[in-house]
């Protein structure tokens, strides 16, 4: 493998689609500090209310924060299921999902 002149490290691999990667492989390759770590967020199509659009957010609460929701009252409606607010950080993401978000919105 070649040193980049620039920063002086060499790329350890390059893996596309990489969702999960274990702890003890990341200490590994952070121990050996000459080496440069090329990581690459995969995105995935859901339908969100209504519109097809692409994310690279992994978890309902991740997807919240990416829209910056995460302070408003909201209900999260996945593939017809409502998912209560204790469920948004483990209810992940798969393509294709069809995701619905309603924001309640006080008034008289």
């Amino acid at each position: 493998m070649r040193t980049n002149k620039k920063t002086g490290t060499r790329p350890v691999f390059f893996i596309p689609n990489v969702r999960v990667i274990s702890l003890h492989c990341v200490q590994a390759l952070i121990a050996r500090k000459s080496y440069l770590i090329h990581f690459h967020l995969a995105t995935m199509q859901i339908q969100l209310n209504g519109q097809t659009t692409n994310f690279t957010s992994q978890s309902i609460s991740e997807l919240l924060q990416q829209l910056s929701l995460t302070t408003q009252k909201i209900a999260v409606e996945r593939n017809g299921d409502i998912i209560p607010r204790s469920l948004h950080a483990q209810t992940i993401l798969v393509e294709g999902d069809v995701i619905e978000i309603i924001t309640a919105v006080g008034g008289g």
